[in-house]
């Protein structure tokens, strides 16, 4: 009497466990494209941050017209104010799930310069102008902090120790970027409401609502002014003021 033997049967494997491995490689190049979208914006954020120290004598000079035009007052820093305490927050930007869309909040630049202009966030250069305060960290003394300092007549940076405690700054500025998400909400309300109404009225007047539902833009919004932009748009302001004296 023989022996027969048998072949062990192969796995039977279903779409969804064929679909496993295409799944996981996905996800691993997802990850690996953030982490690459992450650096290309922190190298960004690191280029606009010494762009904009390296032009914040003349941002100072032009502070009145920055603050009227909302083209330049918008313009997004929320990566110049650092934190480098572990006890503290600093908090220029934050993120909404808003009905489904994403939606961001950053710090403005309007804003940044009503910081600077806080006393909290001054100080004094060897060269005899006035610095300001960028980054906040823990002292080795209770209490103290010690804070990074830019000054834009020189251009130098360096330490300072101050008795203010870093939550103190981390608080205040806190404040500051809080009124500007309020701000934020009650200008899109406000617009939005607007947009409801003339679209009302345009239906009563027996206009066509369908080529009327869809809008680019709410009523008031203005085109996105870069950094890069707005510094070169007062260089040449300054430059075609001072051909004018000469």
């Amino acid at each position: 009497m023989s022996l027969v033997t048998r072949e062990p049967e192969a796995p039977i494997n279903t779409p969804q466990q064929e679909s496993i491995p295409f799944v996981t490689e996905a996800i691993a190049q997802e990850k690996k494209e953030q982490k690459a979208i992450l650096e290309l914006q922190e190298n960004r954020f690191a280029r606009k941050s010494k762009l904009l120290f390296n032009a914040l004598g003349m941002l100072l000079r032009h502070k009145d017209e920055i603050m009227e035009n909302p083209s330049y007052a918008n313009i997004d820093v929320h990566y110049i104010l650092e934190n480098a305490s572990d006890y503290t927050n600093v908090r220029t930007s934050c993120e909404f799930n808003f009905c489904g869309a994403p939606v961001s909040i950053n710090l403005r630049l309007a804003t940044l310069l009503k910081i600077w202009n806080n006393e909290l966030f001054k100080a004094e250069c060897d060269c005899g102008s006035t610095a300001v305060l960028y980054k906040f960290k823990d002292s080795t003394t209770s209490g103290e902090s010690v804070a990074s300092a830019f000054c834009p007549c020189c251009k130098k940076k360096f330490e300072v120790t101050k008795k203010t405690p870093p939550s103190y700054y981390a608080h205040a500025i806190n404040n500051f970027f809080m009124d500007d998400m309020t701000a934020v909400v009650k200008n899109f309300l406000a617009k939005w409401r607007l947009a409801r109404k003339v679209f009302q009225e345009k239906i009563k007047n027996g206009q066509n609502g369908r080529k009327l539902q869809t809008t680019d833009r709410l009523y008031g919004d203005r085109d996105l002014c870069s950094l890069e932009t707005m510094i070169q748009e007062l260089q040449l302001k300054e430059f075609e003021e001072a051909s004018i004296r000469t």
